[in-house]
């Protein structure tokens, strides 16, 4: 996985079942996610716990937190947009609360 925390949405449902274990029955929900400010990036992001500053900066121990204000998501472009992006075909879009989703 190239994000850890957050929730994870894609906008092709190819992409969403990447991360599907094999089996019988799957399920899949479509939802309507509000990005508000998204940080976007180019590279993988294991590390995150919550969205970056509007800055840029994230925050890593033993590092005191950012004061400045938060992004609301964080928006990994596929390289059909940006072709230096680690996506190969599909965009991600990580959210880090719950009252940005809701499934249709």
């Amino acid at each position: 996985m190239l994000w850890l925390a957050g929730v994870h949405f894609a906008e092709n449902s190819s992409k969403s079942d990447e991360y599907c274990p094999p089996g019988p029955t799957q399920f899949m929900f479509l939802c309507r996610v509000a990005l508000g400010n998204p940080h976007v990036t180019l590279q993988p992001r294991r590390n995150l716990r919550r969205p970056p500053c509007v800055d840029g900066h994230v925050d890593f121990e033993p590092n005191p937190p950012c004061s400045h204000e938060r992004c609301d998501s964080v928006l990994a472009p596929s390289q059909k947009q940006d072709p230096s992006a680690c996506l190969a075909r599909f965009r991600e879009f990580i959210t880090y609360s719950r009252d940005n989703c809701y499934p249709e």
